[in-house]
């Protein structure tokens, strides 16, 4: 049996540290969950309303798939960032992508006119592929530079302002009533071209002074290294 279970692992269950894959693991563990609970619990409250039912079953599907939601892309994000380091920078692209999803998927709800369930699982589909997305671009090339991951903020956050300032100067000077959807889709499109001008660009290095633990391999907790 020796061999087969790596010193950082056994490290782990002995001294009980938790493992260090990169520090941005936590908040996109975190950030994994909180899409599990809100896709589950809109996809539970959709499935019941759409058959008609009671409000105390439809309250009940809402709580088992926000649980069952949470618990599945939770458990996913800590297993993945066990094995695959996710940094800092990285995991903050992760809850941005996550979020602007999340309004971009309420806008195209709204501008197809789809069913409950449909609807629901159009926007936890959004959400998902925002964060899969970000860790497909970065995977196998460590953190995100600080001025790579600026670029794709301010890239989200121009588009919105820019985008709403026009449209509410149109509204004002117009009589005809303006469809805001553009300015919510605005900072899904703003990070993505701002993801492809930091490719493109590279306006800073990749952190190499100090790398992560190898891809399959967390480093072992304080205790563990000290002893």
């Amino acid at each position: 049996m020796q061999g087969r279970i790596s010193p950082e692992t056994d490290a782990f269950f002995l001294t009980g540290d938790p493992p260090a894959c990169g520090s941005g693991g936590r908040l996109f563990g975190i950030t994994q969950g909180l899409v599990g609970v809100i896709g589950g619990a809109m996809v539970g409250f959709t499935s019941d309303y759409e058959e008609g039912a009671e409000e105390q079953t439809a309250e009940s599907a809402t709580y088992m798939g926000a649980v069952v939601g949470g618990l599945t892309l939770g458990t996913a994000g800590v297993l993945y960032q066990y094995f695959i380091p996710v940094e800092r920078n990285e995991s903050f692209l992760v809850a941005g992508a996550a979020t602007t999803g999340f309004i971009a998927g309420v806008t195209l709800v709204a501008l197809t006119d789809a069913p409950p369930v449909g609807g629901s699982l159009l926007m936890f589909g959004v959400m998902e592929a925002g964060i899969v997305s970000v860790l497909a671009l970065t995977y196998g090339s460590g953190d995100v530079s600080n001025g790579d991951a600026a670029l794709v903020g301010m890239s989200a956050l121009y588009a919105l302002a820019l985008t709403g300032l026009a449209q509410g100067i149109v509204s004002e000077s117009s009589s005809q009533k303006v469809n805001f959807a553009p300015t919510l889709l605005a900072p899904t499109v703003g990070m993505a071209v701002g993801g492809l001008l930091a490719m493109a660009l590279e306006l800073g290095a990749r952190d190499s002074e100090a790398p992560g633990p190898p891809h399959g391999r967390c480093e072992a907790g304080p205790s563990a290294r000290a002893t």
